[in-house]
């Protein structure tokens, strides 16, 4: 198990992803945390340190990453602050804290989602990211997910008529 963990490019192109929003009086690493391909991701600061409290090898065995960053920035950063994950269809999840099997780890207070602002309950069931949603996990770490990969993938109005305009003139052009 590595102490940090490093997302991959893929080959279909940029992954969705929680980049940090920038405060002039934090410093913060890492700036991007790209979602898994598979599995769950474990964040916090020091995670492998929780192994023990929760007791459970289902937990010891997920990767994990580590924010880490000035004192200032984590002091208030739970040492597991959330699981976040891709399911099959690509839509991207988090729940903060650990609520199980093992000893549950309660979210710190000030670990939150927000969706235009208003906090959502990502603590007692997991919560489906939309783009710019923000996921605080202390009073200087704030991470906006952004759906890099899903919003490259649509399909544009203009695209649409773009479409239909070449395949009117395929059809057009073996009709004749």
């Amino acid at each position: 198990m590595s102490s940090l963990w490093r997302g991959r490019p893929s080959e279909a192109g940029p992954r969705p992803a929680l980049r940090l929003r920038a405060r002039e009086d934090a410093f913060l690493v890492p700036e991007i945390i790209e979602f898994p391909p598979s599995g769950k991701l474990r964040i916090g600061y020091h995670p492998p340190y929780m192994d023990r409290h929760v007791g459970r090898s289902d937990f010891s065995r997920l990767p994990f990453l580590d924010i880490r960053g000035n004192s200032l920035a984590v002091r208030d950063l739970s040492r597991h602050a959330a699981c976040i994950w891709r399911d099959a269809s690509g839509a991207c999840y988090v729940q903060l804290g650990w609520p199980g099997p093992g000893e549950p780890v309660p979210p710190r207070n000030q670990s939150r989602v927000l969706r235009f602002g208003r906090q959502h309950d990502a603590a007692s069931h997991p919560l489906r990211f939309e783009h710019r949603d923000v996921l605080r996990l202390g009073a200087s770490v704030e991470y906006v997910f952004l759906e890099l990969a899903d919003l490259l993938d649509r399909t544009t109005p203009e695209q649409k008529k773009l479409d239909t305009f070449e395949a009117s003139v395929a059809r057009a052009a073996g009709s004749a």
